[in-house]
């Protein structure tokens, strides 16, 4: 069966709050859960399929109408394996402030239905061209931005953790941000949903992650001693936290996965994919 995934960048002017618009079509619903790992970056889902999300904490169950706003994502999750079709826009850290009132803090390990959800998710619903759905979300969140955004300080911190080694501390943080560590751990909680330590330690597993993606064998001594861990056993504390497994568990997890085959050119920002049911 055919499966169709687009990924775009938004409009220039979107781009400091905003990554990448997403766009998946193909496969019938399905109940089976599809873990996810903690995540760093906030996002918004919109199904226009049959206007129902769930996602999945522990053993509860959360379902929301068709379109849900989710802030950073400090421990893992699950949503359902079966999305016949859904639009995702995937934010910065911070960067649903200009776009919506609810506070980055308030939003963290949870997801919400924002303001006029049935409005958009009806018009997004009338387009079958993914560029198209990808104009009409630039169009709208550019007519809605406003100037609301991080903290200077704030800023200049995620900058620092971007390209920071990963032993970097939360006093180093503050440091380059030009401010105190109590003052910058107030003022990023509020602004990113995370404390500059939980973040630190989400922007290395991250980077673990991207390190072993499609490896078969992984050395994980040698990965925690390259990636600023004290040991292994600190490594796999970070996995437990942010992914609920062991490294090598997570590895085997991933290789179980069905891999997508490309089926068509690609370009740097889109991407259509297949997949035999």
């Amino acid at each position: 069966m055919d499966v169709v995934y687009r990924r775009a960048l938004p409009p220039p002017a979107l781009r400091r709050w905003i990554r990448a618009f997403t766009y998946w079509e193909g496969g019938p619903p399905s109940a089976e859960r599809s873990p996810k790992t903690a995540t760093r970056s906030p996002s918004l889902q919109i199904d226009v399929y049959d206007d129902e999300l769930r996602w999945y904490t522990n053993n509860d169950v959360h379902a929301l109408r068709g379109v849900a706003l989710g802030g950073v994502q400090s421990r893992p999750f699950a949503i359902d394996a079966g999305q016949p079709r859904l639009v995702r826009v995937l934010f910065r850290p911070g960067g649903t402030l200009p776009f919506f009132a609810i506070a980055p803090a308030d939003l963290a390990d949870t997801q919400v239905s924002p303001p006029d959800r049935a409005h958009l998710r009806e018009r997004l619903a009338a387009r079958h061209r993914p560029d198209d759905v990808f104009d009409l979300l630039g169009r709208v969140l550019t007519a809605v931005a406003s100037e609301r955004t991080v903290h200077p300080a704030v800023a200049r911190a995620l900058a620092i953790a971007e390209r920071a080694p990963g032993d970097l501390t939360v006093a180093g943080l503050a440091a380059g941000g030009g401010v105190g560590p109590k003052r910058l751990i107030r003022l990023f909680t509020a602004d990113v949903g995370l404390t500059p330590k939980r973040y630190l330690r989400l922007v290395r597993f991250e980077r673990v992650r991207a390190a072993v993606r499609g490896r078969a064998r992984v050395d994980w001594a040698r990965v925690a001693a390259g990636f600023g861990y004290y040991d292994q056993s600190h490594l796999i504390r970070d996995f437990h936290d942010f992914a609920g497994t062991t490294p090598s568990g997570y590895l085997a997890g991933r290789r179980d996965r069905p891999r997508p085959t490309i089926s068509t050119p690609a370009s740097s920002t889109s991407t259509t994919i297949a997949t035999t049911a």
